[in-house]
Protein backbone atom coordinates (compact mmCIF):
# COMPACT_ATOMS: atom_id res chain seq x y z
CA UNK A 1 0.00 0.00 0.00
CA UNK A 2 1.32 3.22 -0.80
CA UNK A 3 0.12 7.20 -0.88
CA UNK A 4 2.84 8.02 -3.16
CA UNK A 5 5.46 8.75 -0.77
CA UNK A 6 6.81 5.43 -0.61
CA UNK A 7 6.06 2.00 0.15
CA UNK A 8 4.38 0.92 3.18
CA UNK A 9 6.32 -1.80 5.28
CA UNK A 10 4.63 -2.81 8.60
CA UNK A 11 4.04 0.13 10.91
CA UNK A 12 6.93 1.97 8.97
CA UNK A 13 6.94 3.98 6.07
CA UNK A 14 9.37 3.61 3.88
CA UNK A 15 10.55 5.79 0.76
CA UNK A 16 10.95 4.26 -3.13
CA UNK A 17 14.09 5.76 -4.16
CA UNK A 18 16.50 8.45 -3.58
CA UNK A 19 14.14 11.25 -5.84
CA UNK A 20 11.49 9.96 -2.61
CA UNK A 21 13.85 11.53 -0.06
CA UNK A 22 14.36 14.65 -1.68
CA UNK A 23 10.42 14.79 -2.15
CA UNK A 24 10.14 14.84 1.74
CA UNK A 25 12.99 16.71 2.37
CA UNK A 26 11.36 19.72 0.40
CA UNK A 27 7.94 18.85 2.36
CA UNK A 28 9.86 19.34 4.95
CA UNK A 29 11.07 22.71 4.43
CA UNK A 30 7.62 23.60 3.65
CA UNK A 31 6.41 22.24 6.61
CA UNK A 32 9.07 23.98 8.82
CA UNK A 33 7.87 27.66 6.70
CA UNK A 34 4.29 27.00 6.89
CA UNK A 35 4.05 25.98 10.72
CA UNK A 36 6.83 28.62 12.72
CA UNK A 37 6.74 31.68 13.01
CA UNK A 38 10.13 33.89 11.95
CA UNK A 39 12.42 34.70 14.22
CA UNK A 40 13.13 37.97 15.17
CA UNK A 41 16.53 39.02 15.47
CA UNK A 42 15.65 40.42 19.71
CA UNK A 43 15.62 38.01 22.09
CA UNK A 44 13.04 36.94 23.95
CA UNK A 45 12.93 35.13 27.70
CA UNK A 46 11.38 31.76 28.67
CA UNK A 47 9.45 31.23 31.78
CA UNK A 48 11.73 27.98 32.57
CA UNK A 49 14.92 28.77 35.14
CA UNK A 50 17.80 28.11 33.27
CA UNK A 51 18.17 24.09 35.44
CA UNK A 52 14.82 23.72 33.28
CA UNK A 53 15.93 24.98 29.64
CA UNK A 54 19.09 22.84 30.39
CA UNK A 55 16.81 20.03 31.25
CA UNK A 56 14.50 20.83 28.17
CA UNK A 57 17.37 20.58 25.86
CA UNK A 58 18.41 17.66 26.83
CA UNK A 59 14.98 16.33 26.50
CA UNK A 60 15.28 17.90 22.75
CA UNK A 61 18.48 15.47 22.12
CA UNK A 62 16.31 12.25 22.31
CA UNK A 63 14.24 12.92 19.35
CA UNK A 64 15.54 10.03 17.63
CA UNK A 65 13.96 7.36 19.62
CA UNK A 66 12.54 4.80 18.30
CA UNK A 67 12.43 5.98 14.83
CA UNK A 68 14.58 3.79 12.17
CA UNK A 69 15.53 4.71 8.73
CA UNK A 70 16.42 3.60 5.63
CA UNK A 71 19.37 5.46 5.35
CA UNK A 72 21.92 7.14 8.07
CA UNK A 73 21.69 10.41 5.62
CA UNK A 74 17.28 10.45 6.27
CA UNK A 75 18.48 9.52 9.73
CA UNK A 76 20.34 12.74 10.25
CA UNK A 77 17.98 15.29 8.06
CA UNK A 78 15.12 14.26 10.23
CA UNK A 79 17.19 14.30 13.67
CA UNK A 80 18.78 18.20 12.57
CA UNK A 81 15.00 19.18 11.07
CA UNK A 82 13.29 17.86 14.34
CA UNK A 83 15.44 19.98 16.85
CA UNK A 84 15.55 23.53 14.36
CA UNK A 85 11.94 22.90 14.04
CA UNK A 86 11.51 22.79 18.26
CA UNK A 87 14.06 25.80 18.70
CA UNK A 88 11.72 28.16 16.14
CA UNK A 89 8.04 27.24 17.87
CA UNK A 90 6.83 29.85 19.39
CA UNK A 91 5.49 27.39 22.47
CA UNK A 92 9.20 26.19 23.14
CA UNK A 93 10.75 29.57 23.37
CA UNK A 94 8.02 30.69 25.24
CA UNK A 95 9.69 28.01 27.78
CA UNK A 96 13.17 28.37 27.28
CA UNK A 97 13.40 31.59 25.32
CA UNK A 98 14.08 32.26 21.84
CA UNK A 99 18.00 32.89 21.33
CA UNK A 100 19.17 29.45 21.97
CA UNK A 101 21.24 28.97 18.29
CA UNK A 102 23.00 25.47 17.50
CA UNK A 103 26.49 25.85 17.25
CA UNK A 104 27.51 22.46 16.63
CA UNK A 105 25.46 19.45 15.80
CA UNK A 106 23.28 17.75 16.54
CA UNK A 107 25.20 14.92 15.50
CA UNK A 108 24.18 11.12 14.93
CA UNK A 109 26.27 7.92 15.35
CA UNK A 110 25.12 4.86 13.91
CA UNK A 111 27.24 2.16 14.55
CA UNK A 112 25.84 -0.15 11.97
CA UNK A 113 24.96 3.12 9.42
CA UNK A 114 24.98 0.40 6.74
CA UNK A 115 21.62 -1.76 8.43
CA UNK A 116 18.92 -2.47 6.20
CA UNK A 117 17.65 0.31 9.06
CA UNK A 118 19.50 2.24 10.40
CA UNK A 119 18.72 3.84 14.22
CA UNK A 120 20.63 6.18 16.20
CA UNK A 121 22.95 4.89 19.06
CA UNK A 122 23.99 7.95 20.00
CA UNK A 123 23.31 11.79 19.54
CA UNK A 124 24.97 15.16 20.87
CA UNK A 125 24.49 18.65 19.87
CA UNK A 126 26.08 21.85 20.73
CA UNK A 127 23.49 25.23 21.96
CA UNK A 128 24.46 28.41 22.75
CA UNK A 129 22.08 31.03 24.60
CA UNK A 130 24.09 34.57 24.63
CA UNK A 131 21.21 36.60 26.55
CA UNK A 132 22.29 34.02 29.47
CA UNK A 133 25.82 33.47 28.01
CA UNK A 134 25.61 30.10 28.49
CA UNK A 135 26.21 26.93 26.24
CA UNK A 136 24.54 23.71 26.76
CA UNK A 137 26.05 20.18 25.97
CA UNK A 138 22.81 17.69 25.47
CA UNK A 139 23.79 13.83 24.86
CA UNK A 140 20.49 11.65 24.10
CA UNK A 141 19.38 8.46 25.90
CA UNK A 142 19.49 5.08 24.81
CA UNK A 143 17.55 4.82 22.16
CA UNK A 144 15.47 1.52 22.71
CA UNK A 145 16.25 0.61 19.20
CA UNK A 146 19.91 0.50 19.40
CA UNK A 147 21.63 -2.63 20.25
CA UNK A 148 24.91 -1.22 20.49
CA UNK A 149 23.57 1.17 23.00
CA UNK A 150 22.12 -1.75 25.32
CA UNK A 151 24.69 -4.27 24.67
CA UNK A 152 27.69 -2.32 24.39
CA UNK A 153 27.56 1.22 26.53
CA UNK A 154 24.57 0.38 28.87
CA UNK A 155 25.64 -3.28 29.63
CA UNK A 156 28.86 -3.50 29.34
CA UNK A 157 30.19 -3.04 32.82
CA UNK A 158 32.41 -6.18 33.72
CA UNK A 159 35.29 -4.12 33.15
CA UNK A 160 36.56 -0.95 34.24
CA UNK A 161 38.83 1.52 32.12
CA UNK A 162 41.17 3.63 34.60
CA UNK A 163 40.27 7.51 34.48
CA UNK A 164 44.17 8.05 33.79
CA UNK A 165 43.87 5.76 30.43
CA UNK A 166 40.99 7.84 29.38
CA UNK A 167 42.78 11.39 30.46
CA UNK A 168 46.67 10.74 31.03
CA UNK A 169 47.41 14.16 32.46
CA UNK A 170 44.59 13.45 35.02
CA UNK A 171 45.98 14.91 38.48
CA UNK A 172 45.16 12.47 40.79
CA UNK A 173 45.88 13.71 44.17
CA UNK A 174 45.88 10.77 47.28
CA UNK A 175 42.59 11.32 48.65
CA UNK A 176 42.87 7.88 50.27
CA UNK A 177 41.25 6.12 47.76
CA UNK A 178 40.45 2.58 48.28
CA UNK A 179 40.25 1.74 44.50
CA UNK A 180 41.97 3.49 41.15
CA UNK A 181 39.48 6.45 39.59
CA UNK A 182 38.15 4.42 36.86
CA UNK A 183 34.79 3.91 34.23
CA UNK A 184 33.22 1.49 32.65
CA UNK A 185 34.32 -0.07 29.23
CA UNK A 186 30.42 1.20 28.15
CA UNK A 187 30.83 4.40 29.39
CA UNK A 188 34.38 4.72 27.89
CA UNK A 189 32.71 3.49 24.36
CA UNK A 190 30.04 5.85 24.96
CA UNK A 191 32.54 8.71 25.80
CA UNK A 192 34.87 8.24 22.77
CA UNK A 193 31.80 7.78 20.53
CA UNK A 194 31.04 11.57 21.50
CA UNK A 195 34.52 12.62 21.45
CA UNK A 196 35.11 11.80 17.99
CA UNK A 197 31.45 12.58 15.89
CA UNK A 198 31.94 15.07 13.52
CA UNK A 199 29.57 17.59 12.24
CA UNK A 200 29.50 17.91 8.15
CA UNK A 201 28.41 21.05 8.40
CA UNK A 202 31.41 22.40 10.52
CA UNK A 203 34.42 21.62 7.94
CA UNK A 204 33.72 18.27 10.04
CA UNK A 205 34.70 19.30 13.39
CA UNK A 206 34.50 17.64 16.29
CA UNK A 207 32.05 19.44 18.99
CA UNK A 208 35.26 20.41 21.44
CA UNK A 209 37.24 21.61 18.20
CA UNK A 210 34.06 23.76 17.22
CA UNK A 211 33.64 24.77 20.72
CA UNK A 212 37.19 26.13 20.64
CA UNK A 213 36.80 27.83 17.49
CA UNK A 214 33.80 29.78 18.69
CA UNK A 215 34.98 30.65 22.33
CA UNK A 216 38.10 32.00 20.35
CA UNK A 217 36.03 34.85 18.37
CA UNK A 218 36.55 38.42 19.32
CA UNK A 219 33.50 38.52 19.52
CA UNK A 220 32.27 35.74 22.34
CA UNK A 221 31.99 37.01 25.84
CA UNK A 222 34.15 36.01 29.10
CA UNK A 223 32.90 34.22 32.14
CA UNK A 224 30.83 31.84 30.71
CA UNK A 225 29.15 28.76 31.56
CA UNK A 226 29.03 25.61 29.99
CA UNK A 227 26.27 22.79 30.84
CA UNK A 228 26.75 19.06 29.69
CA UNK A 229 23.28 17.86 30.00
CA UNK A 230 21.87 14.05 29.26
CA UNK A 231 19.16 11.62 30.44
CA UNK A 232 19.65 7.76 31.28
CA UNK A 233 22.32 6.80 29.20
CA UNK A 234 23.22 10.50 28.32
CA UNK A 235 23.00 10.60 32.45
CA UNK A 236 26.12 8.78 32.79
CA UNK A 237 27.66 10.40 29.87
CA UNK A 238 27.44 13.57 30.40
CA UNK A 239 29.21 14.31 33.88
CA UNK A 240 31.89 11.93 32.17
CA UNK A 241 32.53 14.37 29.66
CA UNK A 242 32.13 16.90 31.75
CA UNK A 243 35.09 16.11 34.03
CA UNK A 244 36.93 15.05 30.83
CA UNK A 245 36.79 18.34 28.98
CA UNK A 246 38.53 20.16 32.81
CA UNK A 247 40.96 17.54 32.91
CA UNK A 248 42.08 18.04 29.65
CA UNK A 249 42.15 21.79 29.35
CA UNK A 250 46.02 21.51 30.22
CA UNK A 251 46.88 19.84 27.44
CA UNK A 252 44.23 19.94 24.64
CA UNK A 253 43.64 23.81 25.64
CA UNK A 254 39.60 24.37 23.86
CA UNK A 255 38.92 27.26 26.20
CA UNK A 256 42.76 29.25 25.06
CA UNK A 257 40.63 32.38 26.40
CA UNK A 258 39.50 31.27 29.58
CA UNK A 259 35.85 32.59 28.82
CA UNK A 260 34.55 29.48 29.74
CA UNK A 261 34.72 29.95 33.90
CA UNK A 262 31.83 26.74 34.85
CA UNK A 263 31.24 23.01 33.24
CA UNK A 264 28.29 22.26 35.28
CA UNK A 265 27.51 18.65 34.12
CA UNK A 266 23.49 17.77 35.09
CA UNK A 267 22.75 14.34 34.44
CA UNK A 268 18.98 12.98 35.66
CA UNK A 269 18.53 9.16 35.65
CA UNK A 270 21.84 8.20 35.01
CA UNK A 271 23.11 4.76 35.85
CA UNK A 272 26.50 4.42 37.75
CA UNK A 273 29.62 5.57 35.15
CA UNK A 274 32.40 4.67 37.72
CA UNK A 275 33.87 3.03 40.74
CA UNK A 276 34.02 4.32 44.18
CA UNK A 277 37.71 5.98 43.16
CA UNK A 278 36.05 7.39 40.44
CA UNK A 279 32.67 9.10 42.59
CA UNK A 280 35.64 9.99 45.17
CA UNK A 281 38.15 11.48 42.36
CA UNK A 282 35.06 13.89 40.93
CA UNK A 283 33.72 14.51 44.03
CA UNK A 284 37.12 16.29 44.77
CA UNK A 285 37.53 17.56 41.55
CA UNK A 286 34.40 19.58 42.16
CA UNK A 287 34.91 20.86 45.50
CA UNK A 288 37.98 22.38 44.27
CA UNK A 289 37.20 26.02 44.25
CA UNK A 290 40.67 27.24 43.75
CA UNK A 291 40.61 26.31 40.39
CA UNK A 292 40.39 28.70 37.28
CA UNK A 293 38.31 26.06 35.30
CA UNK A 294 35.39 25.69 37.76
CA UNK A 295 33.80 21.76 37.56
CA UNK A 296 30.10 21.74 39.36
CA UNK A 297 28.06 18.53 39.73
CA UNK A 298 24.19 18.39 40.19
CA UNK A 299 22.69 14.95 39.35
CA UNK A 300 18.91 14.10 39.90
CA UNK A 301 16.80 11.06 40.03
CA UNK A 302 13.26 9.88 40.48
CA UNK A 303 13.45 7.28 43.65
CA UNK A 304 10.81 5.15 41.47
CA UNK A 305 13.27 4.86 38.66
CA UNK A 306 14.59 1.68 38.60
CA UNK A 307 17.67 3.07 36.41
CA UNK A 308 19.74 5.23 38.55
CA UNK A 309 19.81 2.22 40.79
CA UNK A 310 22.40 0.36 38.69
CA UNK A 311 24.91 -0.91 39.02
CA UNK A 312 25.53 0.17 42.80
CA UNK A 313 24.94 -2.83 45.29
CA UNK A 314 23.26 -1.30 47.70
CA UNK A 315 20.76 0.42 45.56
CA UNK A 316 20.56 -2.91 42.88
CA UNK A 317 19.44 -5.20 45.32
CA UNK A 318 16.49 -3.24 45.87
CA UNK A 319 15.11 -3.21 42.46
CA UNK A 320 12.93 -6.31 42.67
CA UNK A 321 10.27 -5.05 45.66
CA UNK A 322 10.58 -1.51 43.96
CA UNK A 323 6.61 -1.33 43.22
CA UNK A 324 5.64 -4.17 45.61
CA UNK A 325 3.32 -2.32 46.94
CA UNK A 326 1.20 -2.34 43.77
CA UNK A 327 3.13 -5.39 42.04
CA UNK A 328 3.81 -8.79 43.58
CA UNK A 329 7.35 -9.42 43.56
CA UNK A 330 8.35 -13.22 41.57
CA UNK A 331 10.73 -15.09 40.58
CA UNK A 332 11.52 -13.69 37.48
CA UNK A 333 12.00 -10.49 38.22
CA UNK A 334 14.46 -11.49 41.21
CA UNK A 335 16.63 -13.51 38.68
CA UNK A 336 17.00 -10.18 36.34
CA UNK A 337 18.13 -8.47 38.81
CA UNK A 338 20.57 -11.25 40.14
CA UNK A 339 21.37 -11.60 36.65
CA UNK A 340 22.28 -7.74 36.37
CA UNK A 341 24.25 -7.71 39.36
CA UNK A 342 26.69 -10.96 38.10
CA UNK A 343 26.83 -8.92 35.12
CA UNK A 344 28.69 -6.37 36.94
CA UNK A 345 31.35 -9.20 38.56
CA UNK A 346 35.09 -7.85 37.33
CA UNK A 347 35.51 -10.24 34.84
CA UNK A 348 38.88 -10.83 35.93
CA UNK A 349 38.67 -10.95 39.66
CA UNK A 350 34.99 -12.26 39.57
CA UNK A 351 34.18 -9.70 42.72
CA UNK A 352 31.58 -7.08 42.04
CA UNK A 353 33.23 -3.75 40.96
CA UNK A 354 32.71 -1.00 43.21
CA UNK A 355 30.30 0.94 41.49
CA UNK A 356 29.14 4.28 43.26
CA UNK A 357 27.00 7.26 42.36
CA UNK A 358 28.82 10.37 42.73
CA UNK A 359 27.79 12.96 44.93
CA UNK A 360 25.19 14.99 45.62
CA UNK A 361 22.60 12.26 44.36
CA UNK A 362 19.45 13.92 44.82
CA UNK A 363 16.13 12.72 45.00
CA UNK A 364 13.12 14.65 42.69
CA UNK A 365 10.66 15.19 45.31
CA UNK A 366 7.25 14.20 43.73
CA UNK A 367 6.84 10.66 43.01
CA UNK A 368 4.08 8.31 42.48
CA UNK A 369 2.78 4.75 41.50
CA UNK A 370 1.35 5.57 38.07
CA UNK A 371 -2.03 3.67 38.04
CA UNK A 372 -3.03 4.40 34.57
CA UNK A 373 0.23 3.07 33.20
CA UNK A 374 -0.51 -0.09 35.18
CA UNK A 375 -3.74 -0.28 34.04
CA UNK A 376 -3.17 -0.46 30.98
CA UNK A 377 -0.79 -2.77 31.05
CA UNK A 378 -2.97 -5.13 33.30
CA UNK A 379 -5.50 -4.86 30.82
CA UNK A 380 -3.86 -6.39 27.94
CA UNK A 381 -3.94 -9.47 29.82
CA UNK A 382 -7.25 -9.48 31.30
CA UNK A 383 -8.64 -11.85 28.20
CA UNK A 384 -5.44 -13.70 27.64
CA UNK A 385 -6.75 -16.61 30.10
CA UNK A 386 -9.68 -17.33 27.87
CA UNK A 387 -7.39 -17.12 24.88
CA UNK A 388 -5.76 -19.45 25.85
CA UNK A 389 -8.55 -21.97 27.08
CA UNK A 390 -9.89 -21.43 23.29
CA UNK A 391 -6.73 -22.85 21.86
CA UNK A 392 -6.00 -25.28 23.54
CA UNK A 393 -3.39 -23.62 25.28
CA UNK A 394 -4.58 -23.82 28.95
CA UNK A 395 -1.59 -25.44 30.06
CA UNK A 396 0.05 -22.27 29.96
CA UNK A 397 -2.38 -20.50 32.36
CA UNK A 398 0.35 -20.95 34.94
CA UNK A 399 2.90 -18.35 33.48
CA UNK A 400 0.42 -15.99 32.79
CA UNK A 401 0.86 -13.90 36.43
CA UNK A 402 4.33 -14.05 36.28
CA UNK A 403 4.67 -12.45 32.72
CA UNK A 404 1.74 -10.00 33.61
CA UNK A 405 3.33 -8.39 36.52
CA UNK A 406 7.04 -8.73 34.53
CA UNK A 407 5.41 -6.83 31.76
CA UNK A 408 3.35 -3.86 34.58
CA UNK A 409 6.93 -3.70 36.16
CA UNK A 410 8.52 -2.99 33.16
CA UNK A 411 5.54 -0.49 32.21
CA UNK A 412 5.96 1.25 35.30
CA UNK A 413 9.35 1.27 34.94
CA UNK A 414 9.54 2.73 31.50
CA UNK A 415 7.05 5.76 33.19
CA UNK A 416 9.27 6.52 35.46
CA UNK A 417 12.03 6.49 33.96
CA UNK A 418 10.48 8.71 31.04
CA UNK A 419 7.48 10.48 31.38
CA UNK A 420 7.33 11.12 35.62
CA UNK A 421 10.55 13.40 34.59
CA UNK A 422 8.25 15.71 32.38
CA UNK A 423 6.44 16.86 35.20
CA UNK A 424 8.34 16.01 38.13
CA UNK A 425 11.08 18.56 36.72
CA UNK A 426 8.31 21.00 35.59
CA UNK A 427 8.79 20.41 31.78
CA UNK A 428 5.20 18.97 30.28
CA UNK A 429 4.85 22.09 28.44
CA UNK A 430 7.99 22.24 26.68
CA UNK A 431 7.99 17.74 26.29
CA UNK A 432 3.89 17.60 25.17
CA UNK A 433 4.80 20.41 22.41
CA UNK A 434 7.74 19.24 21.29
CA UNK A 435 5.61 15.79 20.55
CA UNK A 436 3.38 17.39 18.17
CA UNK A 437 6.20 19.00 16.18
CA UNK A 438 8.29 15.92 15.98
CA UNK A 439 5.34 13.35 15.10
CA UNK A 440 4.65 14.27 11.73
CA UNK A 441 7.92 14.54 10.65
CA UNK A 442 8.44 11.12 12.03
CA UNK A 443 8.73 7.88 9.48
CA UNK A 444 5.72 6.51 11.22
CA UNK A 445 2.63 7.69 12.40
CA UNK A 446 1.82 5.01 15.63
CA UNK A 447 0.09 5.97 18.71
CA UNK A 448 1.52 7.22 21.96
CA UNK A 449 0.28 4.09 23.36
CA UNK A 450 1.19 1.78 20.21
CA UNK A 451 5.06 3.39 20.25
CA UNK A 452 5.02 2.31 24.52
CA UNK A 453 4.27 -0.96 24.18
CA UNK A 454 6.46 -1.74 20.92
CA UNK A 455 9.17 -0.86 23.22
CA UNK A 456 8.21 -2.33 26.12
CA UNK A 457 7.48 -6.31 23.53
CA UNK A 458 10.98 -5.21 22.32
CA UNK A 459 12.05 -5.29 25.98
CA UNK A 460 10.55 -8.61 27.02
CA UNK A 461 10.55 -10.08 23.38
CA UNK A 462 6.77 -10.19 23.72
CA UNK A 463 4.25 -8.86 20.70
CA UNK A 464 2.67 -6.41 23.19
CA UNK A 465 0.06 -5.00 20.42
CA UNK A 466 -1.09 -8.41 19.13
CA UNK A 467 -2.64 -8.58 22.80
CA UNK A 468 -6.14 -7.00 22.42
CA UNK A 469 -7.56 -5.87 25.84
CA UNK A 470 -10.04 -7.80 27.44
CA UNK A 471 -13.65 -6.48 25.97
CA UNK A 472 -15.43 -4.17 27.91
CA UNK A 473 -12.08 -3.58 30.14
CA UNK A 474 -10.94 0.34 30.02
CA UNK A 475 -8.04 1.23 28.52
CA UNK A 476 -7.27 4.87 29.12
Amino acid sequence: MSDGLGEVTGEIQYPDSNADFELINVSLVIIKLNSFAEKTTMSTPGSYTLENQIHSLSLLSNVAFGVPFLSSGALQTYVTTAVKACLQDTTIQSCIGSDWQLIWGPCVHSNNPNSVTVVADNVMMLLYSQSQNAYVIAIAGTNIDSMYGWFQEDFQVNTVVDWTTVVPDAKIPDIDRIVTPAISVGTNNGLQILLGMEDTTHDNNTMLTELGNWLSQATTTSNATIAVAGHSLGGALSPVLALYMHDIVSSINWNSDNKIDTIHAWPTAGPTPGNEGFALYYGYVAGNTTSSLQLQYTSKYNPLDVIPQAWQTSTLVNIPGFYSSNIPTDTTLGSLVLGAFINKLNSTTHLPISYTQVQPWTSINGSAFDIETDTKMTNRFTGLGDLLSAVDASALSTYQPDLTNLVRFLAQMGYQHTTAYTTMLGLSVFSDQMEQIIKPLEPSHLSSIDIHLDALGKAVGVALTAIEPAAGAQNP
